[in-house]
């Protein structure tokens, strides 16, 4: 197989024969679904411009009894996967398979046989106390489990060796097990096997510092579960080939309505060290609840925290994402499911995957919660469209539209904020330690000053965005010019001096709330400080009252008070004592500005302030929206840009850009709990492109005869084209067309929100464009690939 049919992740996207997918799909359980159901139910996901089904395998459902294996419907129809992924195959649905071993999906024992644990009770994880896990939890490693666990990946890989895209088949990613440590986490009990002490006390040294210990312990367990994923993906890898894998990362909390992404850094932490996996990528579970204005910042950090996490140019994506919940409550609506999806695509996401998109039940006994397993999915357990479909099917149509140039697209960013994963190494904390100053001050100020403080502030405004692992990467000052780090008072040294260097080097650092002074383990460390000239470091924790580039009065939660580097520029004083807590200055080649005020985003002021800030140092965001209220990002591409607008909020809006990106001045129509995503540069053939648009495009069809847009618009607007030879348009009524011969422009205009058709025909040729820009004869549909 050539390299150009291989299927590869390039970009932050899933390639296939070089060209580059935006993945649109849904879960789908066949085992929870009678087999006359599973084509019709795949029918109904094309039918909502989808092209991939993600479906879990369970190893308890297939191997009921040890060696006993059923893939065909033998001794239930609903084990017959080979009719599936022939289903699938002849529907022209890709897949995204996820074999386990632990699979969780609410089954009994996260998806494990039960005579795993009976036969062989020595595989179970231990407490401190030497009793079995209380969450049942193998023990990853134990050699027992592995040659189980493996026997069982390599009669699944056989099985689905007929179905991997390289074979003709529909299969296209590979999950290995789910969510890794999430049953440590939840129930704060590691695994102490003996087996794993064993292992743990040969590489550590005995009786050291119990910090010590616990960073010690902390590095071992991300090692730990990388080897268990390894030793799952070498299996695998020997039957798929090339076909990329996926691991699953846990995190987001349930707070009745809003399902919390506070957390899920912890997820992202524990599996860390799978970065270094080839052919790899960490992808992010995703169930925000309802969204709003006060919570949709979670998706959007998580999203760039997850994108920063795994290798750079590793597929982008989430390989669950919210499309109900697993109870009734909340109820989520249409909007939140739109919403949810739009922001995560917005900032950089090159596929997702909605669990559940068919509800369904549990045959056999094998639910951990019942028969029942609905989830308000899209498609109702009994086959019924609920309204949440409609949403997917809109949005699908907009991403089949647009998805060339979205999948190609490379998210515009003027600022990098940091996720450093030692903050978020929280997982399991033994009783001795769980009033550790260290640790206690990163759980505390990581979510109520990071991640739901001055993050969500930078969300706010729009400020577009990247993030950096800054603990596992390098920083190029180049490429990076302005990095935005939310510390707390401690750090590992060889990241101080990093953060120093990348300053010394010419990389604007902006630090803060805190200053680290000590290390991870509370030793004292101000190697930073040193770099940066920075002297007589003092922490406030008290409510402090401070004035900031002439806005007075100013409420922090805690405030840190410094002697700066030489040729500062003050940008922010205590107003009590006069004593600095911001200030900006030259360091080496760079320049570093220390913003030592916590700020908690409870009020809106505090976002005028931040924008002060960024302006005072230069950093001119390159898109800003008016209200600010509206969320914006934009992606760029050489096949054409995607500008999202995103309200969050209950009130509509007329929003305005201002963006060198974007030529219009006119506002445009965003309502309440509504999204957009425009087309700018879109190329639509060879010698036409739409150069804007203030309608998405929810339908577009290249033939011979010409171009067919339908656009939906929300309000007033227009779309130009941009021609290198004479159009000819034609637009339903009542647009008005208006073309400029000099420019090579037409402007179609209308004044109410409706859907228009539009059809645009080169008069002198007409030839369509492969992803290469050479000419091809004929469009095959999303993807611009035979199947």
């Amino acid at each position: 197989m050539s390299d150009n049919q291989q299927i590869q992740m390039m970009d932050g996207a899933l390639t296939i024969q070089g060209v580059p997918q935006f993945l649109f799909g849904g879960e789908i359980h066949y085992f929870r679904v009678d087999p006359q159901e599973w084509r019709h139910r795949i029918h109904e996901m094309r039918l909502a411009h989808m092209n991939v089904v993600g479906a879990y395998i369970p190893w308890l459902w297939h191997e009921p009894t040890e060696s006993s294996w059923d893939f065909t419907g033998s001794t239930h129809p609903r084990r017959n996967l080979r009719l599936f992924l022939e289903i699938c195959r002849d529907e022209e649905m890709r897949v995204f398979a996820r074999p386990g071993p632990y699979v969780m999906a609410e089954l009994l024992n996260e998806g494990i046989p039960n005579w795993v644990s009976q036969s062989y009770p020595e595989v179970l994880a231990r407490t401190a106390n030497g009793e079995p896990h209380p969450t049942g939890v193998v023990s990853y490693l134990h050699p027992t489990y592995l040659k189980l666990a493996t026997r069982w990946i390599t009669k699944v890989a056989e099985e689905l060796r007929p179905f991997l895209y390289q074979e003709g088949g529909p299969i296209i990613l590979w999950q290995l097990d789910n969510e890794v440590g999430m049953l440590h986490w939840v129930s704060n009990q590691a695994d102490y096997h003996p087996q794993v002490m064993a292992r743990y006390h040969k590489e550590q040294p005995a009786n050291q510092d119990a910090i010590v210990q616990y960073w010690a312990w902390q590095k071992f367990q991300q090692k730990e579960r990388r080897l268990y994923l390894e030793t799952l993906k070498e299996t695998a890898q020997e039957i798929t080939g090339t076909v990329p894998f996926v691991v699953n990362v846990h995190g987001f909390r349930d707070f009745f309505a809003y399902g919390r992404g506070t957390d899920y850094p912890i997820g992202l932490a524990q599996l860390m060290d799978a970065r270094n996996m080839a052919n790899t990528t960490l992808s992010g579970d995703f169930y925000p609840g309802k969204i709003g204005y006060d919570n949709y910042h979670d998706l959007v950090l998580a999203t760039l925290f997850t994108n920063a996490a795994h290798k750079p140019g590793y597929l982008n994506y989430s390989a669950e994402f919210q499309s109900g919940r697993l109870s009734d409550k909340p109820r989520l609506s249409s909007y939140d499911i739109d919403l949810a999806t739009r922001l995560v695509v917005a900032h950089g996401l090159n596929g997702v995957n909605y669990y559940m998109f068919s509800g369904g039940d549990n045959p056999e006994g094998i639910g951990a919660l019942g028969r029942r397993h609905d989830w308000q999915a899209p498609i109702g357990a009994d086959g019924t469209l609920r309204p949440s479909y409609d949403a997917v099917a809109d949005l699908g149509t907009v991403f089949d539209s647009v998805q060339l140039a979205l999948a190609s697209s490379r998210n515009l960013f003027d600022l990098a904020i940091a996720f450093y994963s030692p903050y978020y190494l929280t997982d399991t904390i033994s009783e001795p330690l769980q009033t550790n100053t260290t640790l206690n001050v990163l759980v505390r100020d990581r979510t109520r000053l990071h991640f739901d403080g001055i993050y969500r502030i930078l969300t706010a405004l729009s400020v577009p965005m990247t993030a950096v692992s800054l603990f596992e990467e390098e920083l190029i000052p180049s490429t990076t010019p302005f990095l935005w780090v939310a510390s707390t008072a401690y750090m590992d040294a060889a990241t101080q001096d990093k953060l120093g260097q990348y300053v010394h080097q010419g990389g604007h650092l902006i630090i803060g709330p805190d200053m680290p002074t000590r290390d991870l383990t509370g030793a004292p460390c101000n190697r930073l400080a040193i770099h940066l000239g920075l002297t007589n470091i003092q922490t406030h924790e008290q409510a402090t009252l401070v004035s900031i580039l002439g806005m007075d009065s100013i409420l922090t939660a805690r405030t840190m008070s410094f002697s700066p580097g030489e040729n500062c520029t003050v940008l922010g004083t205590i107003e009590s004592s006069g004593q600095v807590c911001a200030a900006s200055w030259a360091v080496g080649l760079g320049y570093s500005t220390v913003f030592g005020v916590g700020l908690t985003a409870d009020y809106l002021y505090q976002n005028d302030i931040v924008a002060r800030v960024l302006q005072s140092i230069g950093l001119k965001p390159r898109l800003s929206v008016s209200p600010a209220v509206v969320h914006a990002t934009l992606r760029i591409g050489e096949q054409g840009s995607v500008l999202s607008l995103i309200n969050p909020d209950d009130q509509d809006y007329q929003v305005t850009v201002d963006s060198p990106y974007w030529p219009s001045e006119e506002a445009i129509a965003v309502p309440a709990r509504r999204g957009l995503l425009l087309p700018i540069n879109l190329v639509l053939t060879a010698n036409l492109q739409i150069e804007h648009s203030t309608a998405e495009i929810h339908d577009l069809h290249r033939d011979e005869q010409g171009v067919t847009l339908t656009l939906k618009a929300l309000g007033a607007g227009h779309v130009v084209f941009l021609s290198t030879n004479p159009i000819e348009v034609t637009a339903s009524y009542p647009c008005a067309i208006k073309s400029d011969q000099t420019s090579g422009t037409t402007q179609v205009s209308w004044t109410r929100p409706s859907t228009y058709t539009i059809f645009c025909k080169d008069i002198e040729t007409f030839q369509l464009t492969s992803a290469d820009g050479s000419p091809e004869v004929s469009y095959e549909g999303r993807d611009g690939i035979p199947y």
